[in-house]
C-alpha cells in the first residue's frame, strides 16, 4: 500500500557521534549500503565543503552502479561532521583537472 503519510520515528541524537542524516530515495539506496554510503560521503566531505557537490557525486556513482530508480538527495551535516581536508581537496582537484582534458580529448 502506498501512502502519502510519512512515516516518522524520533531518535535521540548523540552529539559526539552523529555526522550527518542523508534523506535519499530508493534509487540510492538500491546501490549502496548504509556502511558503503556512509564511508563515500566522509570521504567526499573530506574533499569538498560543498554538500551539493557532495550529493551530486553520490547521485553519479549510484547511476554508475547501475541504479535505474528515481533519486534525489539531502544532506545534513552536524558539527562533528568531516572536515575538508587541504591535501584530499587538492588531489581531487588535480584528479579533476586530469579527467576534464581526458574528456576534451586531449589523452592518447
Amino acid at each position: 500500500l502506498i501512502s502519502p503519510e510519512p512515516e516518522i520515528t524520533v531518535l535521540d541524537r548523540d552529539r559526539s557521534l552523529d555526522e550527518i542524516i542523508v534523506l535519499a530515495c530508493d534509487g540510492v539506496w538500491d546501490v549502496l549500503s548504509n556502511e558503503a554510503l556512509c564511508s563515500l560521503l566522509q570521504h567526499r566531505m573530506r574533499c569538498t565543503d560543498d554538500l551539493s557537490t557532495v550529493c551530486n557525486e553520490t547521485i553519479d556513482t549510484c547511476l554508475y552502479m547501475g541504479s535505474s530508480d528515481n533519486m534525489s538527495m539531502v544532506l545534513v551535516a552536524f558539527d562533528p561532521a568531516p572536515r575538508t581536508d587541504p591535501k584530499c581537496k587538492l588531489e581531487d582537484e588535480k584528479l579533476d583537472a586530469i579527467l576534464l582534458e581526458r574528456a576534451k580529448g586531449g589523452y592518447i
